[in-house]
């Protein structure tokens, strides 16, 4: 128990702050969110499939969070992260066809291409989100509050 809050008293400041400060601090911090939840997702792939696809989700992961953070409104983010995922999956499935030799082949495939998909394209939401309400004025000033 002692252990998850001095994990909270270190942790929900840095996120509080990175929220506050907005890019590129918000940015790096879901970008490594999203790195370490696409390890963690592939930690469950079926054996045989190797470091690559680790490789290649975690890149897609950062691909859609700096996508995400390209993104100057709604649609830009959505054409933006609509691009990233169908490159990544088109990617993953090519190495899936080309080299997987394991069983279970809709489970490896639904997870390989899933996971950067499930964790990083929804953890990216956060940053035009971070977004929504701020007037134009006082967009990218750093503050959560316009009148602050």
């Amino acid at each position: 128990m002692l252990h998850r809050m001095i994990s909270a008293l270190v942790g929900i400041p840095v996120v509080v702050g990175a929220i506050w400060l907005g890019a590129p601090w918000l940015t790096v911090l879901v970008a490594a969110a999203a790195v370490l939840g696409v390890r963690e997702a592939y930690r469950m792939l079926p054996p045989g499939i190797g470091p690559f696809p680790v490789a290649l989700g975690i890149l897609w992961a950062i691909a859609l969070v700096v996508g995400a953070q390209a993104g100057s409104g709604l649609s830009s983010f959505l054409l933006i992260s609509a691009g990233i995922l169908a490159a990544g999956a088109f990617v993953a499935i090519l190495w899936f066809i080309a080299f997987y030799s394991g069983g279970r082949y809709l489970v490896a495939g639904i997870f390989l291409v899933g996971g950067p998909v499930y964790v990083a394209f929804l953890l990216s939401h956060s940053l035009p989100l971070r977004e929504i309400g701020a007037p134009a004025t006082w967009a990218g000033t750093g503050s959560c509050l316009p009148f602050w």
